[in-house]
This record gives structure tokens, C-alpha cells and sequence, in this order.
């Protein structure tokens, strides 16, 4: 009778991906975009990453943003690389400890509006004339980046400076709202596509008419 051998027991290799994580929602937060999502129910949950890209542009290649996974117990990720008004859409995966990597989150997207007004500053060529109850301003900035460009304006003997316009490509602006015998100062903020923002000098005028 020939003796019995035994059989080699081995483990198969898991091959299968953790399902896809929930990222639960993103917003913005002064200067920085914050993620938030739901902790994986998988139990063998090795890391996250965090991947973006650019809807607008035409390479529509995605970047991971993390430079390190982020481990198991995190469920947030502040995204700081940011340009201003630029669309942005988020999609998160998970890693398993046999390293399957999931398929990517439902994406988020969110635009980016920067806060910021004294990164640059530029001499602006303003000129204001009035006439008869208006006071018309135009400008001009030399730079190759198209702009948007806003009016603020402060009224003498307050401290702060409020919007008189919306957004505009335009370089003239009419206020017809200064009264008479008040005097104010003006100022021209732009917004370049590349994530710029620019004020200028201030240019003080004051109605007596």
C-alpha cells in the first residue's frame, strides 16, 4: 500500500476591488476646496486617494493630489492648489490591503472663486469726468490674460470699499448714484483666467453739481 501524500493547501490571491467610496459632498472654504466622505465599509481598507481634473481643459487628464495615500481613518482632504474661476471635479478610490484599487467615487465638481484682492497691484490709467450727474470712469491694463474687471467704491468717511458693478469685460463704468456734495474713491479690481487678481490705485472724485 503506497502511502498517502499530502496535499499543498494554499490561499488564492484576492482579486477583488472594494466597491466604489461615497464622497459625500465638497465646498469651498475661504481659499481652499475641502472634500468630505463616508469611511469605506470594506474591513481590509488600506488607503484613499484623491484624484481632480480641469472639465475645461482639453487634455482632461486627471492628477492624483495626494502625494501619500491617505490612510483608513481619514475622511477629509483640502485641496489648496487652486486657480480662481476654474471648474474643478473630484473623484475618490479606495486601496484594499491585497492593493485592488476600486472603481473611482461619483465625481463632484465645484468652481473656485478666489477671495483674495491683494495679490498684485497695478497703476491703472483711470480717468473720471463729471458730467452733470454722472461720473465716468475708463481704465486701462496692459497685460496678455483676458480680464473681468469689477468697480468698488468707497464713500468719504467710511472704511470700506463696495461693489458697484458686476463683472464686466468693459473698461468704462457710469455711477449715476453719487449724490451731491458726496465724494468717493474708486477703484478697479480684475481677474485674470489664470487665477490673478489685480487692484488698482485709487482715484478720488467728488460731485458738487
Amino acid at each position: 500500500m503506497s502511502a498517502y501524500t499530502e496535499a499543498a493547501v494554499g490561499q488564492m490571491p484576492d482579486m477583488t476591488p472594494p466597491s466604489p467610496p461615497f464622497l459625500k459632498h465638497i465646498e469651498q472654504e475661504k481659499e481652499a476646496i475641502v472634500l468630505n466622505w463616508d469611511h469605506s465599509p470594506e474591513s481590509d481598507v488600506k488607503a484613499y486617494n484623491i484624484y481632480r481634473f480641469e472639465p475645461k481643459d482639453s487634455a482632461n487628464t486627471y492628477i492624483r493630489l495626494n502625494r501619500q495615500h491617505l490612510p483608513p481613518t481619514a475622511n477629509l482632504f483640502t485641496d489648496r492648489i487652486l486657480k480662481h474661476k476654474t471648474e474643478y471635479a473630484y473623484q475618490l478610490v479606495v486601496i484594499d490591503s491585497s492593493d485592488n484599487i476600486s472603481q473611482p467615487s461619483e465625481q463632484k465638481r465645484l468652481t473656485f472663486l478666489s477671495e483674495r484682492t491683494d495679490l498684485y497691484t497695478f497703476k491703472m490709467d483711470v480717468s473720471a469726468r463729471r458730467n452733470g450727474k454722472r461720473v465716468i470712469l475708463t481704465w486701462h491694463l496692459d497685460v496678455e490674460d483676458a480680464m473681468d474687471f469689477m468697480v468698488y467704491r468707497r464713500l468719504a468717511g467710511t472704511n470700506e470699499f463696495v461693489a458697484i458693478s458686476t463683472l464686466t469685460q468693459s473698461t468704462k463704468f457710469i455711477d449715476t448714484s453719487l449724490k451731491k456734495g458726496e465724494r468717493c474713491e474708486y477703484q478697479i479690481r480684475a481677474y485674470s483666467n489664470n487665477g490673478t487678481t489685480y487692484k488698482s490705485n485709487s482715484y478720488w472724485v467728488e460731485r458738487k453739481k
